[in-house]
């Protein structure tokens, strides 16, 4: 289905309960506060809240993007998105991970060199994933003290932070042995420009949380579809949506006709209200279907989409 974009705002305002457009306009004050996650290696993340007395109140767990070799936790880039959910009356944790990266440096040249990288990539993603699941354990613990519904945690993220994101839930659902409790899921995830590592095609379908995927159909740095090394590929937001609606499964794609790498970052202010209504729709268990929405650009010539392996390793590999 193709939405410009005065109807598809339309149709999400409409979509929101009268209590959440009250909660969209609140100034009210968020507070950020900064607590030690992972002493080892000296982790650390920011919780964003508003003052609040209730308790069972939702989270959110996000990951920054850097190609997993820089980013920060407190970009302002994702300001809006914070300040937003946190006045829709989330509690917003924004963590660090190990950006393993961040000191690659081939020993080869050529195809050889390629073939380094994706080996640090690979680890570069497990490292990253286990932080994100050791923050997540942090955020269960503190469940009670901070008033949180260890039911309604969801996983965010934007660019390698997504692909980080899509990782934690992917390894739940695999049965990997994990900090976290036996049992535990995330409520969501909402991932902007984000793919999932897998040996072979992913199992995925109606196995997987509720989903939000961002992405648009010409970014060069994270696959929208699929890309394959061997054994070991990385899957986009598009193949991921195509699995889970054939399965059954609910969540939501949006996707944009010729948009680059900046979907990593767009809807964090221009998407704010669809990201909320969704999230609304799960957490009160009325998000049944999977909803696919393509959006077009009126005069918008021919673009490239069709990067190739040796592409992306390009847009990717730290220059030296």
């Amino acid at each position: 289905m193709t939405k410009n974009y005065s109807i598809r705002l339309a149709m999400a305002l409409l979509g929101l309960t009268a209590s959440l457009m009250a909660f969209a306009s609140s100034t009210a004050e968020v507070t950020r506060t900064t607590f030690l996650f992972n002493g080892k290696h000296h982790l650390s993340l920011d919780r964003y809240e508003v003052a609040d007395s209730s308790v069972n109140r939702p989270a959110i767990i996000f990951a920054f993007g850097g190609g997993f070799t820089h980013g920060e936790r407190s970009d302002e880039r994702y300001m809006d998105y914070f300040r937003f959910m946190a006045r829709q009356g989330y509690v917003v944790c924004t963590i660090d991970y190990r950006t393993l990266l961040a000191g690659f440096k081939p020993t080869a040249t050529g195809k050889e060199a390629m073939k380094q990288f994706g080996t640090a990539i690979v680890e570069a993603i497990k490292a990253a994933t286990e932080d994100f699941l050791t923050a997540t354990g942090y955020v269960l613990s503190k469940s009670g003290e901070w008033g949180i519904d260890p039911k309604k945690i969801i996983a965010s993220g934007s660019s390698a932070g997504a692909i980080t994101a899509l990782q934690a839930e992917y390894t739940l659902t695999k049965g990997v042995p994990t900090p976290l409790p036996a049992g535990f899921n995330y409520a969501a995830a909402v991932t902007f420009a984000g793919a999932l590592l897998s040996e072979g095609e992913p199992d995925v379908g109606s196995n997987l949380c509720p989903l939000m995927l961002f992405h648009g159909d010409a970014d060069n740095r994270v696959p929208y579809n699929k890309l394959e090394l061997g054994p070991v590929g990385l899957y986009g937001s598009h193949y991921l949506a195509e699995k889970i609606k054939a399965a059954g499964g609910s969540g939501a794609f949006w996707t944009e006709e010729g948009a680059t790498h900046d979907m990593a970052l767009r809807p964090m202010t221009e998407n704010l209200y669809d990201i909320a209504g969704f999230l609304h729709h799960v957490l009160d268990g009325s998000q049944k279907d999977f909803q696919w929405t393509t959006v077009t650009v009126p005069g918008r010539g021919e673009y490239r989409h069709n990067f190739t392996l040796l592409d992306f390793i390009r847009s990717n590999m730290p220059q030296q």
